[in-house]
């Protein structure tokens, strides 16, 4: 029988075409030792299934898991990529990457231990300048970031072009 949540508009998916999470679980569900940058719209970094998987930057002087480049000062951002104004895309990207797994709680992440970096790039509505890519970018390797996740769309510029290969090249 047809399930009627499902119908041409809402299909179930097809079996297979997934990422085989549980299989992976099975394998590997500590991802601590590999920074993951999302750039978007920050992070609500108190969040029950992320607070625990946040960055540690407080050592680096950075005590709010990463940098804002769109509130603070012109140019420069503050250290608090909090999401203001309902954003919530950045917070889902991460819970997508790394929700706290096996807690019961919530919902649960490709890896259910992580290390988060918020860089906040984007403001109300997901808009933000090329500018503050750029940078944001740059922080996320010179913060040791190892991934780059960087959910948005738009145009691209040579000096974004330019930042992406630094960051390929720096690894």
């Amino acid at each position: 029988p047809t399930d009627p949540i499902y119908d041409t508009n809402n299909p179930p998916g097809m079996g297979g075409s997934d990422i085989d999470a549980q299989l992976a679980w099975d394998e590997q569900t500590d991802c601590r030792n590999t920074l993951v940058a999302v750039i978007d719209t920050g992070i609500n970094y108190t969040h029950e299934d992320l607070a625990a998987n946040m960055w540690d930057g407080s050592g680096k002087g950075y005590p709010n898991h990463g940098w804002d480049f769109v509130d603070g000062d012109p140019g420069t951002g503050d250290n608090d990529p909090l999401p203001t104004g309902g954003e919530g895309h950045g917070t889902h990207v991460a819970g997508t990457i790394g929700a706290i797994g096996d807690n019961n709680t919530g919902t649960t992440g490709v890896c259910w231990r992580a290390s988060i970096m918020s860089v906040r790039a984007l403001g109300p509505n997901g808009w933000g300048s090329l500018d503050d890519v750029v940078a944001s970018i740059d922080f996320a390797v010179e913060q040791g970031a190892r991934i780059i996740n960087m959910s948005l769309g738009g145009p691209r510029s040579e000096g974004m072009s330019d930042a992406i290969t630094d960051a390929n090249t720096a690894g």
